[in-house]
């Protein structure tokens, strides 16, 4: 080399030479800068040059104790998840070095300052595996245990605090570990406690106190141990451990909680003087829990009440309630009202009763109250009080426990205030009269009456044979013996109501009930087959009572009698015997149409419909021109539609409109008739009928209901913007009826058809404002809630659901109603409130519909709130119950997601390789199986199987959707050199960096690419 040559090599040294040192210059002044700042507990100043001197010198050999030093500084800061957060870089990025030990430890710590208990709990988990430190492993189960317990889950804490236990013994003899023992000891405890091993839980409460007895959780220890002996059956040791805790440590919060337990205790043993003096001494030793005393003397009292010792149940309530108000007053008022009660002191029952309606009407003793205060009007005669009482109660309370007794005191007052039609009624739904008080007899008679009229033919029964029982010789004693025959006939029981007439008209003589019985025998023995029998009746009938009933007009006279008394079935009985002996007579047509219209109101028999159409078809044809008739095929098109017979209701109908296009049942009939095509799906009729009637309609009302009806016909042949302009026509014809406050209901569900959300809502808000009564007021609140919703006005849609939900009859809807709400909440941000309605949800209706959609959500809300082991578990939840759902291989994808923010990275993989083939059965959206593709290629990544990792991130990568490629390619970057191919690394990163500049991964990839030496 000649001269030249060497000069220029020695200058590009120097050169070279005066970098490096400025770079190490530079290192050690960032770092003495950091490391001063930190020695002098300056960490504010220290945390951005430390974090500095790891950003610039990764490599440098100070860059482990710069990351363990940031975790430091956050900590002092009281930054404590980025502390965790930070610590756990540290173990990652310098697990080599001497402070990783430290750094997985610190990171436990930390998350549990930040409250953050899972992953608190797993870095702990991690430190007793991997951990170098025995001692420090010994604390991380103690510290695992407490982070568990603060997850609810006291099993797995007790397992943690017993391994810290089994520590060696030279470990826990060291002052750190042995400061934790006694707290490891009353965990055990309490961790049993709540999972009610009360055998195992007083063990560690007693080995805490052996150990410590003096120590700062004694009281603590003492309480539950004596819970647990009360547990136990061991009540005089609960108590003893009580009573000292109360005499040794009196400033222990746990000490008035003792003496209430002791009075609690007592009282359920009956030693009334001991619970009482527990009670007392709580009240004088602590004054400000005295409402507690007074509880404690509620509960003795209302022992007392219970062992009818009313007396001293009385004087222990008046002393409780002296100062109390709210519900404790409550309480006791109804307790003295009823002590009062037990002594028959019914003027100061009285006053106490009405204490408590008065002073509390909503609290829950309430109803009781009133139940009791009519039953003392009634002790002290006070009918019209009691009755009012008595309806105001089962106004409010429809469904109360006292019902039955309430029932029965009203039907008591309404009789003592002579209206004995109305307390029959009353009577038969609490049957509670005393059947033998001469005053009982006519109600008995009443009681059958009904019993007969309404076909309860028990009821009846019994109270016939009560009357004939108590009153037989009393002169409605035949009534009552033609009662139980009547019931005979109205059970079916042919052969026993055939021998109770038979046996009526032999025994009543002339009365004019023998005619009407054996009018009763000619139509069973004809129903019997006994054609005979039934001749000599009829011979009988006409020999004893010429011109009775049983003649013509007599049998219409008493048909009409019947039918307007509602005796559906004596009416038939009558008509049909007046058209079988005296068809050709003038009253022919009005007993027929009489006959057609008994069967149509009647019940029985089965076919009854049917034969109603039957006898006004007949009407129609037989006599066209009496004015009877005139009706007669609209009724037998109306009697079989109920009957089932469509087609020939739609004929007799039709028929009906056609022949008599004047009638005042015309508009009916074609309301009907569309009706009825409707069913039938012939559309098309229906809304020609229909139109026919709105044009013919001279009445605005008779006009609105044809132009409602045409508009549901509209509907149902799919043309709805005319069936729309129909509903917005019947509000102009019937402004301010049912009618119209329905059509613009429907017409409020148009505009969410068409997207309209936001007019949705002023509409259904003006109609609510518009309508506040009505019977869809449930309803529209509900469809309000679903269109705020679609509008995005989350919040108005919480509030909506919640006011809907109170007021639906529909189980399902008010189950849906709750469901929405707590989608809204979660929409809205409200993740606390979301789960709140999600939990109600489930509880009230563990197999709804939406059942699946609350897991996802409560998954999600999970989610947003951090709280990943309750995610996982909603998510793996709607996976395994319902694996058709439309929202299950989103859940899949979220449970991945939840189990890798656990780190548990390999079932985090296991999760979203179901999302990750192409052939998939149901398809999995292209998206989410991109998605699903990445996310298991950075687990399989995590969990160090970097050969499955590049599978998956390769797939990611042959998807081609834009928000993966970058992350996919870094972290095949990322596997390549895992797998000490740097080559493929350089070109991966090398790719992100030339196809996704300015991204996060193009930054990463750029770091990454600084540490690849090529060989």
């Amino acid at each position: 080399m000649n001269r030249v040559g060497l000069t220029r090599l020695a200058r590009l040294a120097a050169v070279l030479l005066v970098a490096a040192l400025a770079r190490a210059d530079e290192a050690g002044d960032l770092y003495a800068a950091a490391d001063t700042a930190y020695n002098g507990g300056q960490f504010d100043k220290a945390l951005p040059s430390f974090r500095s001197f790891v950003a610039k010198f990764a490599k440098d050999e100070r860059a482990a104790i710069a990351a363990y030093r940031i975790g430091q500084c956050l900590g002092q800061l009281k930054q404590y998840g980025e502390a965790a957060d930070a610590f756990d870089a540290c173990v990652r990025g310098y697990g080599e070095s001497k402070y990783a030990d430290g750094a997985l430890f610190n990171k436990g710590y930390y998350y549990f300052c930040a409250e953050k208990w899972q992953p608190a709990a797993a870095a702990y988990f991690d430190y007793t595996k991997i951990g170098k430190k025995p001692d420090l492993k010994a604390k991380a189960w103690f510290w695992r245990g407490e982070a568990l317990y603060k997850m609810s889950r006291p099993d797995d804490a007790a397992a943690a605090y017993e391994t810290f236990l089994a520590s060696p013994a030279e470990i826990l003899a060291a002052a750190d570990c042995k400061d934790l023992i006694g707290f490891a000891r009353l965990g055990q405890g309490v961790c049993h406690y709540a999972g009610k091993r009360w055998e195992k839980a007083l063990a560690g409460f007693r080995r805490y106190l052996d150990e410590n007895a003096d120590g700062p959780s004694a009281d603590e220890a003492m309480f539950y141990a004596a819970e647990c002996h009360k547990q136990l059956g061991a009540a005089d040791q609960a108590v003893a451990l009580l009573a000292k805790l109360a005499d040794t440590l009196p400033k222990s919060d746990f000490a008035p909680q003792g003496l209430r337990r002791i009075a609690a205790i007592e009282a359920e043993r009956g030693n009334v003087a001991a619970s009482k003096a527990a009670a007392d001494r709580l009240a004088k030793d602590y004054p400000d829990l005295a409402k507690y005393a007074g509880e404690e003397r509620f509960n003795l009292a209302y022992r007392q009440l219970q062992a009818k010792n009313y007396e001293a149940a009385e004087k222990l309530y008046r002393d409780a309630l002296e100062g109390l108000t709210g519900e404790p007053e409550a309480i006791g008022l109804l307790g003295l009202a009823e002590a009062r009660f037990g002594q028959s002191k019914w003027t100061d029952a009285e006053a106490a009763y009405l204490l408590v309606l008065q002073k509390h009407p909503d609290h829950p003793n309430a109803p009781t109250a009133q139940a009791r205060l009519a039953e003392v009007y009634l002790r002290e005669a006070k009918f019209p009080e009691a009755e009012k009482v008595g309806r105001e109660y089962l106004a409010k309370y429809a469904t109360g426990s006292d019902l039955a007794v309430v029932r029965y005191n009203l039907a008591f007052a309404v009789w003592k205030q002579g209206r004995a039609e109305e307390a029959m009624k009353l009577f038969d739904e609490v049957v509670g009269a005393d059947p033998k008080a001469d005053s009982s007899a006519p109600v008995l008679i009443e009681m059958g009456r009904f019993g007969i009229d309404s076909k309860r033919w028990a009821d009846a029964r019994r109270a016939y044979e009560l009357y004939l029982k108590h009153h037989a010789t009393k002169p409605a004693a035949m009534t009552a013996r033609w009662g139980l025959a009547q019931v005979a006939e109205g059970e079916g029981d042919q052969a026993a109501a055939i021998a109770a007439y038979r046996a009526f008209a032999d025994q009543a003589g002339t009365d004019p009930l023998v005619a009407e019985a054996l009018g009763r025998l000619v139509d069973l023995y004809r129903k019997a087959g006994q054609e005979e029998k039934a001749q000599l009746a009829g011979q009988e009938l006409r020999r004893k009572f010429p011109g009775s009933q049983q003649s013509a007009r007599s049998l219409l006279t008493a048909g009409y009698s019947h039918f307007n008394a509602k005796r559906y079935a004596e009416a038939i009985f009558a008509f049909e015997a007046y058209l079988r002996d005296y068809a050709k007579e003038d009253g022919a047509a009005a007993a027929l149409a009489n006959l057609a219209a008994s069967y149509y109101l009647s019940t029985a028999p089965a076919d009854h419909y049917a034969k109603a159409a039957e006898a006004y078809a007949r009407l129609a044809k037989d006599y066209p021109a009496d004015k009877a008739a005139e009706d007669a095929l609209y009724w037998s098109g109306q009697a079989l539609r109920q009957a089932g017979d469509e087609p020939g209701a739609i004929a007799a109908l039709d028929q009906f409109i056609t022949t008599h296009a004047q009638h005042a049942r015309v508009a009916s009939a074609r309301l009907a008739l569309a009706q009825l095509l409707s069913r039938a799906k012939r559309f098309a009729d229906a809304v020609k009928v229909l139109t026919e009637a709105v044009a013919a309609a001279t009445e605005p009302a008779a006009r609105g209901e044809a132009r409602y009806e045409l508009a549901w016909a509209l509907l149902d042949a799919e043309r709805k913007d005319e069936a729309y302009a129909a509903f917005a026509e019947v509000s102009k014809d019937v402004p301010g009826t049912d009618l119209a406050a329905d059509a613009d209901f429907r017409l409020c569900g148009q505009l969410v058809e068409k997207a309209r959300y936001t007019d949705a809502v002023t509409a259904y808000g003006d109609w609510l404002k518009a309508h506040d009564q009505h019977k869809l007021k449930p309803r529209a609140l509900y469809n309000l809630a679903w269109a705020q919703e679609l509008a995005a006005s989350f919040k108005e849609a919480v509030a909506t659901y919640e006011q809907a939900g109170k007021l639906l009859d529909d189980p399902d809807l008010r189950a849906a109603s709750t469901y929405r709400r707590g989608y809204c909440l979660l929409r809205a941000g409200d993740v606390p409130g979301a789960l709140a309605a999600f939990d109600a949800y489930d509880k009230d209706n563990p197999q709804g519909r939406n059942r699946p959609d609350s897991l996802f959500y409560r998954g999600q809300a999970h989610s947003r709130a951090g709280k990943w082991s309750e995610a996982e578990a909603a998510f793996k939840q709607l996976v395994k119950e319902f694996p058709e759902h439309a929202l299950t291989q989103n859940a899949q994808f979220n449970l991945g997601v939840a189990l890798q923010n656990q780190s548990k990275y390999q079932a985090a993989a296991d999760s979203y390789e179901p999302l990750c083939a192409a052939d998939t059965k149901p398809p999995v959206d292209a998206t989410l199986r991109a998605r699903a593709l990445l996310q298991r290629g950075q687990c399989l990544f995590m969990a160090a199987r970097y050969a499955d990792a590049v599978t998956a991130l390769s797939g990611a990568e042959t998807t081609g959707l834009t928000e993966v490629l970058p992350a996919a390619r870094y972290y095949l970057g990322r596997c390549f050199q895992q797998q000490n191919d740097p080559k493929k690394a350089k070109d991966t990163y090398e790719k992100v960096l030339a196809q996704h500049p300015g991204t996060e991964w193009a930054e990463k990839s750029k770091a990454a690419l600084a540490q690849i030496q090529l060989p």
